[in-house]
């Protein structure tokens, strides 16, 4: 978020919620108490000729304040030169590189996830420069992201850190092989039925999917199917093709596979319910009702059994409120000490380091 609101000062420099963020991210280090001072001095009905870093600005704050006001300015009249004449990449690797905001994420656990997001970021970056957007557009495309419907195609960005975990959906983790894999909600409908037109058959042939006459509609009967014997391929296929989803993401593991799901206190089930099968966990009931021990109060296996069951805690939302209260609680955030013996520590390291320059991507348009 402080990247992005870097990016979108420097292109819309009224843009005064953008000006707040990055005077208190790690690029200003400005106290909130001079942001609201600073804020409650823009004229509201004046907006869009406001303009950020002036010298009026810098005279209100406190005098160990005034000197990052103005190297943060600096930078900013730096970057909004690099809008108009480089690509989005190079200021992205000036705010993370050159200005340090990725040490900031190594000292600072709390920040330590914008590590990998920053890698997604820069690869956005890296197909707008090659598209040729404007940096108006990039942030647009980034605004519609948030959007839940929306996700971005054809980019996958490999991250391989060792002691860390993988989300991925089934078709991602085709070919990939984990020593640990935990498969979860294998109790829910994890995909759609699928509705084609038409579907063929071997033994039935071609059937096609015609919509229901008026008459029938009335019905409740479920028997009543608009045809017979396309609702019986269907079926047969969403089963098939629910098999093979599953045979993927068993086939994951090395070592362990986990399932997690709901127990309603039996696995039983007829021939019938199981070819109706919609989940994994109706998938799994057949060898787990096979092994499971029901002389117990508890759910439990024989003792021959190839696998364990475990009983989970329901997980309420007031836990997990709880549960992050505790453990900010808990974490100590570096002190200023802290900060320079990682600077200490880092600083011969970083001097030996040979800079690879990354390779620039001009863009075919130019800003008069």
């Amino acid at each position: 978020n402080d990247i992005i609101s870097f990016l979108r000062l420097c292109n819309l420099p009224y843009d005064t919620l953008s000006f707040a963020n990055i005077l208190k991210s790690p690029f200003g280090n400005i106290s909130q108490s001079s942001v609201n001072l600073l804020l409650s001095q823009i004229d509201k009905g004046n907006i869009n000729n406001f303009i950020p870093f002036t010298q009026s600005q810098k005279d209100l704050l406190p005098l160990e304040e005034q000197s990052l006001f103005s190297q943060l300015g600096n930078l900013y009249e730096k970057s909004k030169i690099l809008t108009k004449t480089r690509g989005i990449t190079t200021i992205l690797n000036l705010l993370w590189y050159e200005v340090g905001y990725r040490y900031e994420t190594l000292w600072n656990s709390e920040l330590s996830p914008y590590q990998e997001l920053y890698d997604a970021l820069f690869e956005l970056g890296r197909i707008a420069d090659v598209e040729g957007q404007s940096l108006t557009k990039f942030l647009d495309s980034l605004e519609e992201l948030k959007e839940p419907s929306k996700k971005v195609e054809n980019m996958d960005i490999p991250l391989e850190r060792s002691g860390t975990v993988r989300l991925m959906s089934i078709h991602k983790s085709k070919g990939l092989e984990f020593p640990i894999v935990f498969i979860c909600g294998s109790g829910e409908r994890s995909m759609a039925p699928q509705n084609s037109l038409t579907y063929f058959s071997q033994e039935w042939g071609i059937t096609l999917n015609l919509p229901k006459l008026p008459f029938f509609k009335k019905q409740k009967d479920e028997y009543v199917k608009r045809n017979y014997f396309y609702e019986l391929i269907k079926a047969e296929e969403n089963l098939a093709e629910l098999r093979r989803v599953f045979y993927v993401a068993m086939t994951r593991a090395e070592n362990r596979v986990f399932f997690t799901g709901t127990y309603n206190g039996k696995f039983e089930q007829t021939e019938k319910e199981f070819e109706n099968s919609k989940t994994f966990l109706a998938l799994l009931k057949p060898i787990l009702s096979k092994y499971q021990d029901t002389t117990s109060e508890k759910i439990s296996v024989l003792p021959n059994s190839p696998f364990t069951f475990e009983e989970v805690a329901p997980l309420t939302l007031e836990n997990v409120k709880n549960l992050t209260i505790t453990q900010k609680k808990q974490q100590k955030l570096p002190s200023v000490e802290t900060k320079k013996e990682f600077i200490e520590k880092v600083e011969p390291l970083y001097n030996q380091i040979l800079i690879e320059e990354p390779v620039i991507i001009e863009s075919p348009y130019r800003t008069p």
